[in-house]
């Protein structure tokens, strides 16, 4: 298992790095997902899941696979998320990327890249998704405060539904021979559920983390207007900075996503980080 999934991921990032080069040069998001597929030498019905490819605001949509096929004006930001199938089993990996390396969207790519390896390195055995996922929202909380989104604390932001409005989910799931294993749910062969967590009611991965289990982390920040629309007519809407939330629309959002092994013996292996190595 380990081993396809890291072929995967090895067969996966060229394909995101073609991608990538695609919507530097303009291209649609039609045409970047052909560029995609290409790279990869596979079909759309080869692909484990959908690819997503949003440019500019469609990057804020969670699951866009209604794919424009006309150029944008201007191609300001990117979210690919986009896998490979190998004997079975999946890649999962989400890249962001800015046209402008200057711009505040670049620098919270950037941050968001530091984020998301220092949660890679807090998953251990034992640990348990909620407690991951709790880490996720103050690592997320920490940087709308430093790129002055929001006027409160950091514990405020985590504690409230406010960090839900910029990431409405998880920080990730088991991969394997599905892309969304089910694993996670189940305490025990039998298949009972474990119980909902009290501080997550709608997170349902609750099984605490196992040797040679593969996992996602993706943590995401996202401008969704319809959810920033509940906060604005909600009671936080004053300690929100509306000004600097307009500015970072156009750019949808941002999400990085590595698939991990946690090793019988402790370590953390990042099929992703290690297939992106071999290439940059």
């Amino acid at each position: 298992e380990h081993y396809c999934v890291g072929q995967a991921n090895r067969l996966a990032v060229p394909a995101h790095l073609a991608a990538r080069d695609a919507f530097l040069a303009g291209a649609s998001e039609y045409e970047i997902a052909a560029a995609y597929l290409l790279a990869c030498q596979c079909t759309e019905t080869e692909m484990p899941y959908g690819i997503i490819a949003g440019v500019n605001e469609h990057a804020a949509v969670l699951h866009h696979y209604e794919l424009d096929k006309q150029p944008p004006q201007q191609s300001l930001s990117f979210l690919l998320d986009a896998g490979v199938d190998f004997h079975g089993y999946a890649s999962d990996i989400s890249r962001t990327y800015a046209s402008d390396k200057g711009s505040d969207f670049a620098a919270m790519i950037q941050r968001l890249d530091q984020k998301q390896l220092e949660l890679v390195a807090a998953t251990a055995i034992g640990q348990c998704p909620m407690e991951m996922h709790r880490l996720m929202l103050r690592a997320i909380a920490e940087i709308l405060i430093e790129f002055k989104l929001l006027n409160m604390s950091i514990e405020e932001a985590a504690g409230s539904e406010v960090i839900n409005t910029f990431c409405p989910h998880s920080l990730g799931h088991h991969l394997g021979v599905n892309v969304h294993d089910r694993g996670a749910q189940f305490s025990n062969p039998e298949g009972d559920l474990f119980e909902l967590s009290k501080a997550y009611p709608k997170r349902r991965l609750s099984a605490p983390m196992v040797a040679n289990q593969v996992f996602t982390v993706e943590p995401g920040i996202y401008f969704i207007p319809s959810l920033l629309d509940k906060l604005r007519h909600g009671n936080e809407a004053a300690k929100i900075n509306w000004p600097q939330i307009e500015a970072f629309l156009p750019y949808g959002g941002i999400r990085i996503e590595d698939n991990i092994v946690l090793h019988a013996d402790g370590g953390i292996e990042n099929l992703t980080r290690d297939a992106f190595n071999q290439l940059l």
